[in-house]
């Protein structure tokens, strides 16, 4: 049985439209933003489109025809995209981090800077090209995805955000 969401006459299904719609916003305003920056130079810069796509099409999916087997896939989907996010800001911040001897302002004082205060310039934007709030896109778009899946009238009563649930086991399994 699958059940669309239209009904936002409801709190919970006014909310759940409002953060779906809020991942495809986020998911268009990052594209937007990758095809401003180019990002397309490598395999590793390719991985931000194909999550924003996916978690696009997926808030679509579930806004307008959301079955369990589709918000278990919403769940995954949502893990994937934090975790690339994560992984994403790993990547700016070495990027800040091996670019910042060449900047103008800390270059000259870089080598004696403590380990603790270089990570923190890169991390900041300080030094380097590679913002931080951009690879944050991708969690946000995918957590928004994932809460509009919690109590999702698709599931039967009493599902909620188990862990067993996200691969399919009833909920209550160890």
């Amino acid at each position: 049985m699958s059940t669309a969401i239209a009904r936002t006459d409801e709190p919970s299904g006014l909310l759940r439209s409002s953060l779906l719609g809020l991942a495809v916003l986020g998911s268009a305003s990052g594209l937007v933003e990758l095809a401003t920056l180019r990002h397309w130079n490598s395999t590793e810069q390719l991985v931000p489109w194909i999550v924003l796509i996916v978690v696009a099409a997926l808030a679509v999916a579930v806004w307008s025809n959301a079955s369990p087997a589709l918000l278990r896939l919403a769940r995954l989907v949502a893990i994937g995209a934090v975790a690339s996010s994560m992984f994403g800001m790993f990547e700016h911040i070495k990027e800040n981090y091996d670019t910042a001897p060449l900047d103008r302002h800390y270059g000259p004082l870089w080598d004696s800077m403590s380990g603790l205060s270089k990570v923190w310039h890169a991390a900041t934007g300080s030094v380097g090209p590679s913002p931080l709030l951009a690879p944050g896109l991708l969690a946000q778009a995918g957590l928004c995805l994932a809460l509009a899946t919690v109590a999702h009238p698709a599931f039967r009563q009493g599902d909620t955000l188990d862990p067993a649930m996200l691969l399919g086991a009833p909920s209550g399994c160890e």
